[in-house]
Formats: C-alpha cells, structure tokens, sequence
C-alpha cells in the first residue's frame, strides 16, 4: 500500500467513526498534512460533508498570548498546547530536583518558578530574554543539532522535542546523554507514521534506539502543538482551512541504563542564520560568507514572484534558495547581506522604516528593495 492509499484508508476510517470536522479529522490522521488529507476526501467524494474553519484571528491571538517571541520554521519551532505542557509538568515534577529541558520553552515557562535546578537548552537565542522566577533556573543558547558547546552536569530528568527528523534525533539523543546519567529519565515526544512516506521505517528504527539507551515506555496520553503562525500562513496561502491544533504526536519516557551505547550518531547539515527580532517577529538571514554585494538587490524564491512559503517541510528542496524568512513565512532571495543586515539592525534599535528609506539606501533601486523588506516584515 502506497503513502496516499495509507492517508485515504486513514481519512475512511475516521469518518465511518463519524467524524466531519476538518480540523479533527487532520488530528486523527497520524500527521498526513492538511492538504494531503483535503486530496483524499476529493478522492473518495467526502469533502461537501464536511465542517471547514476558517477564521484564524482566535488562533493567532492565543498563540500571541503563550510565548514571544514568534516561533520560526528555521527552528522547526511547534510549540506545546498549554494542556499538554501541564500534562508533562505534572508528570516530571516529581521525578527529580535537576531538569534539562531540550527545545520546550513551553515547560521551561511552567517549571522556572519552582524550586528545582531548570535548564533550558535552545537554540533560539531570545529565549534568554525569558523572566527568570527561580535563581536556580537558566536558559542556554545551543543548537542541538550539532555538539553540546561545553560540559554540564548530570540531570534527573531530560525533556525534549526534537525536529520531527531522525537525524535531529540521534544528535539530540547524543546531547541528551551527555546530559544523563544512569538512571536518569529522557522524556521524548515521537512523530507519527503519517507525517511523510518513510515515517513509519523512520518510527522503528528510533524506537529500536531508544530501546539500546534504556527501558522503554510509551506514556498514556498523545503531546498536541499550537498551530504557529508560519504555518496559519501557509495554510491560507493553499486555500487550506485554518486548523487548530491538529498536528498530534507521541510520547515516551527512556529510563537510561546504557550512556556509553556503540552507535554512530548523525548530525544534520544545516546553514548559519542571523536573526533579528522586530515587534516579537524573527526575521532570518541565511550565512554567506562569499556574498560581497555592496548593494542590496532582493527576488522571489518563485518564479510567479509571489513571497509566501508554500510548505513547512524540511524536505521541500526551493528553501536552499532563502536568504530572508519571516516567522510568518515570507521569504526572499538576496544579494547584499551586509547592507540588509545594517538595515535591520537599525530597525530592532527603533529607527523609523521612512528614515532607512530616505537616508541609508544608496539608489532607488535599493531603496525599492528596502520598501518590499519593510512591507514584508508588516512595518
């Protein structure tokens, strides 16, 4: 059975349970993207039986409400529902005094106020502008992705989120052991077997590490994320219904018994971002050191010339041609980064977009292409 027939199979179970709510219906599909589970209720002449959502505002205002800044799809950064960060606070609370928690500043803004030792290691460097509760508690700026950047101590309990890609996990699981010791407990969400054609071989093979690090337990209950703003746009920008909360995964708990384990981790590859953070949007600029450009010139990563990123996958291979992204998931090509990086800098310092336009950009043509960062960015 192919990927579509497995997603179209899924979409007939649901509904024969009686299921006709979009939203929910994404949720039960074991990670099938929206616009795939849409093809297949064309496919099997379901879709005018079923109740669409359409408006985001709500959506939009509580995720505005939980954590700033913005998450970013460079940081593959779906973030806890509130109902399941309290669900693994309640459950970790009492499993140990020192806590590392990897990507889920969701936990981290729930647990900073107790009384135990909270480490939060995350990539996104504005999460260290987070309000510290507990003197004990810190935040450390790390990409995961690749090395811890020096030694830690040892911690009761890790919990982490990795990307949903099975390189990212193996080089977070060998940061978290690191961070391990003997008996110590790893908390670990896992993708479901739909999120893409290879999940359910990608699904086995890391279960079966887990299972050389320690014991292995699934835990009762399914973790849910907020649908990020990224992908709202994304999602409007397909003509797809705005969904919350639809995209659902697993949890498992590893009691460590192996730290030492003879297995050769990978690390993804990844390029360099700059980020700057303007009224709690991140926008990101992609490293090139061989961008000598001394003019500012910008163009659509489409050949239509629109802007909007059609897709949050990893996989879709036209992100190579980003320069520029937004947390709402603007993008560009650019040459000129130094000149773009000057710009935004002066724009996080509180410089007006009208000056920048008027006395920083060197020709119209720069000045034009300013104009269509500032609309981009929402200024």
């Amino acid at each position: 059975m192919n990927y579509n027939e497995k997603i179209i199979n899924r979409v007939k179970y649901v509904i024969k349970k009686g299921e006709k709510d979009f939203g929910k219906i994404c949720q039960c599909c074991d990670g099938a993207f929206p616009l795939d589970v849409l093809s297949a209720l064309y496919e099997i002449s379901k879709f005018t039986e079923i109740e669409m959502y359409k408006d985001s505002s709500d959506i939009i205002r509580r995720i505005n409400n939980f954590i700033q800044p913005e998450p970013h799809p460079i940081d593959y950064d779906w973030r806890f529902t509130l109902k399941t960060a309290k669900l693994i606070v309640d459950y970790i609370r009492n499993i140990g005094n020192k806590i590392a928690l990897l990507g889920v500043p969701s936990i981290y803004n729930m647990l900073n106020s107790d009384n135990n030792k909270i480490t939060l290691f995350d990539r996104n460097p504005f999460f260290n502008n987070s309000e510290k509760k507990n003197r004990k508690s810190k935040v450390i700026t790390q990409d995961l992705s690749r090395p811890l950047s020096q030694k830690f101590s040892y911690y009761d309990v890790i919990v982490m989120d990795p990307p949903w890609y099975a390189d990212h996990y193996e080089s977070w699981l060998e940061n978290a052991l690191k961070l391990s010791k003997n008996d110590s407990i790893i908390i670990i969400t896992l993708f479901p077997p739909l999120i893409r054609p290879s999940a359910s071989e990608e699904r086995e093979r890391l279960l079966n590490l887990f299972a050389k690090i320690g014991n292995v337990y699934k835990l009762a209950y399914k973790v849910e994320y907020e649908t990020p703003i990224f992908e709202i746009e994304t999602l409007k920008g397909l003509k797809l219904p705005i969904l919350k909360n639809w995209r659902l995964g697993d949890l498992y708990s590893i009691h460590v018994k192996n730290r030492s384990i003879p297995y050769s981790f990978r690390h993804p590859k990844e390029p360099d971002w700059n980020r700057y953070c303007i009224n709690s949007q991140i926008i990101a600029i992609k490293e090139d050191p061989s961008d000598n450009y001394e003019k500012l010139e910008v163009k659509s990563i489409y050949e239509d010339g629109s802007y909007l990123l059609r897709s949050v996958s990893a996989r879709e291979t036209i992100r190579e041609k980003i320069d520029f992204w937004t947390s709402r998931n603007r993008c560009l090509s650019i040459k000129g980064r130094k000149r773009l990086k000057k710009f935004l800098f002066e724009l996080t310092e509180g410089t007006s977009p009208e000056y920048i336009l008027n006395n920083l950009s060197k020709d119209d043509d720069e000045r034009d292409a300013i104009n269509l960062i500032i609309a981009l960015i929402g200024l």
